[in-house]
Protein backbone atom coordinates (compact mmCIF):
# COMPACT_ATOMS: atom_id res chain seq x y z
CA UNK A 1 0.00 0.00 0.00
CA UNK A 2 2.27 2.87 -1.50
CA UNK A 3 -0.69 5.15 -2.48
CA UNK A 4 -3.94 6.19 -2.22
CA UNK A 5 -6.02 7.61 -5.58
CA UNK A 6 -8.18 10.84 -3.79
CA UNK A 7 -11.40 11.60 -6.06
CA UNK A 8 -13.43 14.89 -5.74
CA UNK A 9 -15.76 17.49 -7.08
CA UNK A 10 -14.31 21.17 -5.85
CA UNK A 11 -17.65 23.46 -5.98
CA UNK A 12 -16.18 27.02 -6.81
CA UNK A 13 -18.38 29.96 -5.96
CA UNK A 14 -16.42 33.24 -6.43
CA UNK A 15 -16.03 36.57 -8.05
CA UNK A 16 -12.92 36.86 -10.20
CA UNK A 17 -11.87 40.52 -10.80
CA UNK A 18 -10.30 41.96 -13.67
CA UNK A 19 -8.52 45.18 -14.39
CA UNK A 20 -6.82 45.45 -17.78
CA UNK A 21 -6.31 47.94 -20.30
CA UNK A 22 -6.99 46.39 -23.89
CA UNK A 23 -5.24 48.31 -27.04
CA UNK A 24 -7.21 48.51 -30.16
CA UNK A 25 -4.96 49.08 -32.93
CA UNK A 26 -7.21 48.80 -36.27
CA UNK A 27 -9.74 49.83 -38.98
CA UNK A 28 -13.27 49.43 -39.21
CA UNK A 29 -14.92 49.74 -42.65
CA UNK A 30 -18.30 51.57 -42.40
CA UNK A 31 -21.01 51.83 -45.52
CA UNK A 32 -21.90 55.45 -45.79
CA UNK A 33 -25.25 55.37 -48.08
CA UNK A 34 -27.33 58.25 -48.02
CA UNK A 35 -28.81 60.91 -50.07
CA UNK A 36 -27.65 64.75 -49.35
CA UNK A 37 -30.77 67.18 -49.88
CA UNK A 38 -29.57 70.57 -51.73
CA UNK A 39 -32.32 73.65 -51.48
CA UNK A 40 -30.33 77.01 -52.16
CA UNK A 41 -30.25 80.11 -54.14
CA UNK A 42 -27.11 82.20 -55.03
CA UNK A 43 -26.58 85.31 -56.94
CA UNK A 44 -24.49 85.30 -60.19
CA UNK A 45 -23.58 89.15 -61.88
CA UNK A 46 -24.04 88.65 -65.32
CA UNK A 47 -22.84 91.34 -67.82
CA UNK A 48 -25.91 92.65 -70.18
CA UNK A 49 -25.03 94.52 -73.28
CA UNK A 50 -27.23 97.39 -72.57
CA UNK A 51 -28.35 97.18 -69.07
CA UNK A 52 -24.47 96.40 -67.56
CA UNK A 53 -23.86 93.83 -64.86
CA UNK A 54 -27.31 92.43 -63.34
CA UNK A 55 -27.46 90.09 -60.42
CA UNK A 56 -29.26 87.18 -60.89
CA UNK A 57 -30.81 84.74 -58.48
CA UNK A 58 -30.23 80.96 -59.64
CA UNK A 59 -32.07 78.29 -57.38
CA UNK A 60 -30.36 74.76 -57.27
CA UNK A 61 -32.66 71.98 -56.33
CA UNK A 62 -31.94 68.23 -56.06
CA UNK A 63 -30.19 65.12 -54.27
CA UNK A 64 -26.59 64.27 -54.24
CA UNK A 65 -26.27 60.69 -53.44
CA UNK A 66 -23.50 59.66 -51.45
CA UNK A 67 -22.21 55.86 -51.74
CA UNK A 68 -18.88 55.30 -49.68
CA UNK A 69 -16.66 52.67 -48.11
CA UNK A 70 -15.32 54.62 -45.20
CA UNK A 71 -11.82 53.37 -43.47
CA UNK A 72 -11.64 54.32 -39.87
CA UNK A 73 -8.89 53.51 -37.72
CA UNK A 74 -9.31 53.05 -34.52
CA UNK A 75 -6.32 53.56 -32.03
CA UNK A 76 -7.10 53.71 -28.51
CA UNK A 77 -7.11 51.49 -25.05
CA UNK A 78 -10.41 50.33 -23.35
CA UNK A 79 -10.36 50.29 -19.77
CA UNK A 80 -11.72 47.25 -18.45
CA UNK A 81 -12.44 47.29 -14.83
CA UNK A 82 -14.97 44.14 -13.47
CA UNK A 83 -15.28 41.30 -11.53
CA UNK A 84 -16.22 38.17 -13.47
CA UNK A 85 -18.64 35.67 -11.39
CA UNK A 86 -17.59 31.93 -11.51
CA UNK A 87 -19.61 29.36 -10.30
CA UNK A 88 -18.66 25.46 -11.27
CA UNK A 89 -17.83 22.29 -9.73
CA UNK A 90 -13.90 20.69 -10.67
CA UNK A 91 -13.03 17.19 -11.06
CA UNK A 92 -10.23 16.70 -8.91
CA UNK A 93 -7.84 13.58 -8.65
CA UNK A 94 -5.07 13.36 -6.75
CA UNK A 95 -2.15 10.69 -5.89
CA UNK A 96 -1.34 10.37 -2.00
CA UNK A 97 2.21 9.15 -1.42
CA UNK A 98 1.55 7.02 1.97
CA UNK A 99 5.13 6.17 2.42
CA UNK A 100 5.72 9.82 4.55
CA UNK A 101 2.76 8.86 6.35
CA UNK A 102 3.47 5.49 7.58
CA UNK A 103 6.81 6.10 8.75
CA UNK A 104 5.44 8.82 10.96
CA UNK A 105 3.22 6.61 12.48
CA UNK A 106 5.61 3.99 12.49
CA UNK A 107 7.94 6.36 14.88
CA UNK A 108 5.24 7.13 17.16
Amino acid sequence: MGTVDVDMDVSVDAEVPIVMSVPVRQSIRVPLKTSIPIDTRFTVPVKMPVAGTVDVTVPIEGDVPVDLMLEIPLNTTIPVDTNVPLKTTLPVSVVLDLAPILEMLSES
